[in-house]
């Protein structure tokens, strides 16, 4: 199953943004996967993308490309083998 996201490939402004296809991997044995109903974008995604800290100007040291949106609502749709407290549908 194929799904979207949005990344910056590099420092910049908006030109720097892409949609790309990946493929839906399974949740390693100690992840969560969330479907994604609706993400954030906050100062801290900008400032990444522009390569900056959003305190004191110094650059955050992230690599690239990252997916900004971090902040999100969703639904839990799969989990690894070693996961407990948390089931699908959650």
């Amino acid at each position: 199953m194929q799904y979207q996201r949005i990344i910056a490939t590099h420092t910049g402004g908006p030109e720097v943004l892409q949609v790309i296809e990946e493929e839906l991997r399974p949740p390693a044995d100690n992840q969560v996967r969330i479907r994604v109903l609706a993400a954030a974008v906050s100062r801290p995604d900008i400032s990444v993308r522009q390569g900056k800290s959003l305190y004191n100007g110094t650059p955050l040291g992230q690599k690239f490309p990252f997916t900004p949106g971090y902040a999100v609502v969703g639904e839990v749709d799969a989990v690894g083998a070693k996961v407990s407290g948390v089931a699908a549908g959650a």
